[in-house]
């Protein structure tokens, strides 16, 4: 759809804040994976996440964060 093609073009701006620290990051590819690890597309240098923490996508509904598995889960504003 002219939808999904549109949004294949779009820049993502990524911006994480855990315990006064911010790391900002900016993407033009959907799905994206946030995580500690070298295969992450947004590679968080911290041991509070997992290597691939989560994945990030979205359709006509809006994003979607899916976590991965890791052992201290995924918060969205602190729920």
């Amino acid at each position: 759809s002219c939808l999904t093609n549109a949004m294949k073009k779009l820049r993502y701006t990524v911006t994480i804040i855990h315990k006064g620290k911010q790391w900002a990051r900016s993407l033009e590819k959907l799905p994206f994976i946030i995580g500690r690890g070298p295969t992450a597309d947004v590679d968080i240098p911290t041991d509070v996440i997992s290597r691939e923490q989560i994945r990030v996508t979205r359709d006509e509904l809006g994003f979607w964060i899916e976590d991965l598995g890791s052992s201290n889960g995924t918060f969205i504003n602190n729920k």
